[in-house]
């Protein structure tokens, strides 16, 4: 198991906004290369229009966060996205986005299979998950996730690399929303 703290987290700038990596494999892996297996990132889209960068081969699932986005996917698709809400894409497609929003963005290569869910806390909810991946990412989206050890805040992840024998134990306090990403090879 693997935290990762927000100040643990690099961002910087492009054309639309700022982007965080959050997490990519192998760590020895360079986004610009392309040579990752997955690489998880949180954008920041602050231009009314954008047009995202062409990533070849690359599958994408991207999560809003926050705000509304349409996705524009040139010969293919259109979808409006609210919070919690996301599309698969590839890379390969022309696509702009019309919108303010922030995202989480799962980018895929190779054999690599990636999907989202949503945990959605109104009150106080105690949590028993069993982590069965190759990769299962908690990304705090919103909240506060609580175990015996740790506390996790908005914006922070939990990184567990492979099946465990035990079922996570974990809750979430009133309002919380945790992406779970789940990778596979």
């Amino acid at each position: 198991m693997q935290i990762i703290r927000k100040s643990d987290i690099q961002t910087s700038n492009w054309s639309g906004g700022t982007t965080s990596e959050l997490f990519i494999f192998p760590t020895t892996s360079n986004y610009k290369d392309l040579n990752f297996g997955f690489r998880l990132s949180r954008a920041t889209i602050e231009t009314e229009e954008s047009v995202f960068t062409p990533l070849p081969n690359v599958k994408r699932q991207l999560m809003l966060l926050d705000g509304e986005l349409e996705l524009i996917h040139e010969g293919h698709h259109t979808k409006r996205l609210k919070p919690l809400q996301f599309d698969t894409f590839s890379g390969d497609w022309a696509t702009k986005s019309k919108g303010k929003a922030t995202d989480l963005n799962l980018m895929m290569l190779g054999d690599t299979e990636g999907t989202y869910s949503v945990m959605k806390a109104k009150k106080k909810q105690f949590h028993s998950y069993k982590i069965n991946h190759e990769f299962t990412i908690f990304y705090i989206a919103e909240g506060t996730l609580k175990t015996d050890e740790t506390t996790l805040e908005k914006g922070e992840l939990l990184i567990f690399n492979g099946p465990e024998e035990d079922n996570f134990k974990f809750n979430l306090l009133a309002g919380t929303n945790v992406v779970v990403a789940r990778i596979s090879f």
